[in-house]
């Protein structure tokens, strides 16, 4: 615990300043979105509110290939660490991960206050608050998984240029296009839909939907879902991407 400790205190001190850029910017949109778009009504300051959110998708990412870059220039110290390969990646990827929370949490409530203000939404508020709940789960979801596939590519990346040099960022930037290439592929296999489609997991907006009929006067479907197997194949896949990384930089990369 104490040596954890120790680890999280380093990576602090080290890219405290990518949070600290990350959050002031944060703040900085949503303030000029107030002052330059207050004006004209509540729903113009959300759109670009909004935008933010989506792009809190990439801290996490953002935030790892800035921490292990830092690394990267003395990855001999890194790597002769007493601490194990877990104990050195793990680190990261929580502290990453706990910032990224708090903003996406901080900006989430904005946006709900903001929504507060707005007349034409108060029936809509609780299937709002679901909705924000849903898409900040999933996208911490997918910031895990492509943060997870940057770690395995630095790996990859140190592991080949003790082989080819120069031209392992090369090989990286072809893995970084084709592998999700190939993923694509595999998901338009017939394989893919019958390991993955059992156990939908579904969220219901029912005063949305009950507006969408009013204004379409037919039936309409207000929901967001995904299936249980969808989350266990891109567990599944986060985890191997993590281990294969890890023996990577733990047995195959020489410094």
């Amino acid at each position: 615990m104490v040596a954890f400790q120790g680890l999280w205190k380093k990576e602090w001190k080290m890219t405290r300043v990518y949070h600290f850029i990350l959050i002031s910017l944060s703040i900085l949109v949503i303030a000029l979105s107030f002052w330059g778009l207050g004006d004209n009504g509540l729903e113009f300051v959300l759109f670009p509110i909004v935008i933010l959110l989506i792009l809190h998708m990439f801290y996490l990412p953002g935030y790892l290939l800035y921490s292990f870059a830092r690394e990267g220039r003395m990855l001999h110290v890194w790597l002769h660490s007493p601490q194990s390969i877990h104990q050195l990646a793990l680190v990261k990827f929580l502290n990453g991960l706990l910032f990224s929370i708090l903003s996406l949490t901080m900006i989430s409530g904005i946006i709900y206050w903001v929504i507060t203000g707005i007349d034409q939404l108060q029936f809509y508020l609780g299937d709002i608050a679901k909705m924000l709940m849903w898409l900040n789960v999933h996208s911490v979801l997918t910031a895990i998984n492509f943060g997870v596939f940057l770690y395995l590519l630095w790996a990859l990346r140190h592991y080949l240029n003790n082989i080819m040099g120069g031209w392992s960022w090369l090989v990286t930037m072809l893995l970084f296009i084709l592998l999700p290439i190939l993923l694509g592929w595999f998901q338009s296999l017939s394989v893919y839909k019958v390991m993955t489609n059992w156990g939908y997991i579904g969220v219901e907006f029912p005063s949305i939907k009950e507006k969408i009929q009013s204004i379409q006067a037919v039936e309409a479907s207000m929901a967001m879902g995904v299936y249980t197997g969808t989350y266990l194949f891109y567990i599944t896949l986060t985890l191997f991407m993590y281990f294969i990384a890890s023996y990577i930089l733990d047995r195959k990369v020489e410094v």
